[in-house]
């Protein structure tokens, strides 16, 4: 007569198996949760990318621009804005669109002047209509887990990262 059953070796070979497996992965998962799907100097390029290219497109026939609203004795955002107008201030409300940003990234240094000397509040950039030109340029550096980053806005209206 054949017994069907297993073994208290197989049984054992079994269960060190799936936990060599499960240890193998426990670091993967780990991991997961600590990624970002974009960093923030990246989302911010992205971003001042993005309204300059609404700008030269013309898009709803307005310059664009982007407002950090950084807490200046922190130097960190909740969010950040993409708007529409020639200002922060005179925007169209109703074209905002926020989006949310990493607050465990400092705004170490924000040197948006332009040709003029900085104000020490260099919040908002703007990008002409059709042209895309800047209004504001010059440099923002985003300090993050460890590691900084510049992002250039030049007055062209073009965005370039360095880490």
């Amino acid at each position: 007569m054949k017994n069907h059953g297993f073994t208290l070796l197989e049984l054992l070979v079994a269960i060190g198996i799936f936990a060599i497996i499960i240890l193998m992965a426990v670091p993967s998962i780990s991991k997961l949760g600590d990624s970002r799907a974009v960093e923030p100097d990246d989302q911010l390029a992205s971003l001042l990318s993005s309204a300059s290219r609404r700008a030269r497109a013309g898009v709803d026939g307005t310059a664009w621009g982007l407002y950090l609203p950084y807490d200046m004795m922190t130097r960190r955002a909740e969010n950040v804005i993409l708007f529409s107008g020639d200002s922060y201030a005179t925007r169209e409300v109703s074209r905002d669109v926020v989006f949310p940003f990493d607050d465990d990234a400092l705004f170490t240094s924000v040197l948006l002047s332009g040709a003029a000397p900085s104000a020490g509040n260099d919040q908002e950039t703007v990008f002409s209509a059709l042209t895309g030109r800047a209004s504001l340029y010059g440099t923002i550096t985003l300090s993050f887990r460890g590691e900084t980053s510049v992002i250039t806005v030049s007055p062209s209206g073009f965005i370039t990262t360095t880490p």
